[in-house]
């Protein structure tokens, strides 16, 4: 490596560390923990309805798990997340081999979640659920 491109990695490596300093730990938090460690406790419902399933949203290990779904095969799935000015959205999408997927999208703001799901199965129309919670204690 001659002297010209070494003064090119050193700057970008300067201007990466740089960078990496001015966010702060604080958002360097956020990003790698996200919503770990909390579990929601709720309902998940047919969109319409007032009255579902109970469930339990957990999120650890940077994955989504619903106990009202693993009953129709579906397990824990990554998601991703950003956290605003007092609230946290996410987005993940589990599968079920037999029962299609669940795209699901919500919002957690100060101990509550609430979220939509939409639930493909092949051949069949997808179906809009609906899933409200709180933080577990």
């Amino acid at each position: 490596m001659n002297t010209k491109e070494r003064r090119t990695v050193f700057f970008f490596l300067g201007a990466f560390v740089l960078a990496c300093l001015l966010s702060g730990t604080q958002g360097f938090a956020q990003t790698s923990m996200g919503l770990d460690g909390k579990s929601f406790v709720g309902q998940i419902g047919k969109k319409g309805e007032k009255i579902g399933d109970k469930d339990e949203l957990i999120f650890k290990d940077r994955k989504l798990r619903s106990t009202a779904c693993e009953k129709y095969g579906f397990g824990e799935a990554p998601y991703t997340f950003k956290a605003g000015e007092g609230e946290t959205t996410f987005e993940a999408v589990t599968t079920s081999a037999k029962e299609g997927t669940m795209r699901w999208k919500g919002t957690v703001k100060g101990g509550a979640v609430t979220a939509t799901v939409v639930w493909s199965k092949s051949g069949k129309a997808a179906e809009e659920l609906w899933y409200t919670g709180r933080m577990r204690e």
